[in-house]
């Protein structure tokens, strides 16, 4: 999976985390620096919900989220 943030106030944090249905998030990577990749192996049959969330310098958030299952690619 990949995340890119382009920031003009600077990036704070780019974070990647999943949820399976019906639980809760787990973050797969994070980093200060962008663009963020990684791999997820593994993975439990469930459908998930894969959310790239950006924070700037100043603290402002901003979130892309898909629905995904195992063995689906998915660049955010």
């Amino acid at each position: 999976m990949r995340a890119k943030a382009p920031e003009p106030d600077g990036l704070g944090s780019l974070a990647i985390s999943t949820t399976p249905s019906g639980g809760s998030a787990t973050q797969l990577a994070s980093s200060a620096s962008s663009p963020l990749s990684t791999s997820w192996t593994n993975v439990s049959a469930n459908s998930y919900t894969i959310t790239a969330t950006a924070t700037d310098s100043t603290g402002a958030t901003n979130a892309t989220a898909i629905n995904s299952q195992p063995g689906f690619i998915a660049d955010c």
